[in-house]
């Protein structure tokens, strides 16, 4: 699998919609990317945006954490400090929508990959929210049918 473009939308420390990383470049290169910054500014967030891509918010864990198992992070939160998933600030401001969404290359094939959470309720709780996570081919319209299971016989969890 190969991401070539990743958009994060009011994840945790990621406001808006605007936040696109492009990752394609020339045929000849291998297409690989560095991702620096100082302590706090997002390139652990930018990774466990991946794995809620593909795995779901269960499998995103506060890594402070001393209990086992490990506190699974807020989808929102009335507290910053509770390190919820949806961006703090925008949760705080009325926003009403957080996910991923990424563009990749499997085998040749292209997909469209989203995981995405919404509501109608402004500063909605966790029970507001309504998950929908999908996978198109060919960046078509044609949804792939079970993604959970595609996810996880391409890259198995584990």
């Amino acid at each position: 699998m190969m991401f070539e473009s990743v958009e994060l939308n009011n994840w945790q420390s990621y406001r808006g919609d605007k936040n696109k990383f492009e990752f394609s470049g020339p045929d000849s290169t291998r297409n690989s990317a560095i991702i620096i910054g100082r302590n706090g500014k997002g390139k652990s967030a930018f990774f466990e945006s991946l794995r809620f891509l593909l795995y779901g918010g269960e499998t995103i864990v506060v890594r402070e954490s001393t209990t086992k198992p490990k506190r699974v992070k807020p989808k929102v939160a009335e507290k910053k400090s509770d390190k919820p998933l949806m961006c703090w600030e925008a949760w705080n401001s009325g926003e009403r929508s957080f996910g991923v969404k990424a563009n990749v290359r499997i085998e040749g094939k292209q997909y469209t990959i989203e995981r995405k959470y919404t509501s109608t309720k402004k500063k909605p709780s966790e029970e507001d929210l309504k998950e929908e996570f999908y996978i198109l081919e060919d960046y078509n319209k044609k949804k792939v049918a079970k993604p959970e299971d595609f996810v996880n016989n391409l890259l198995p969890e584990g």
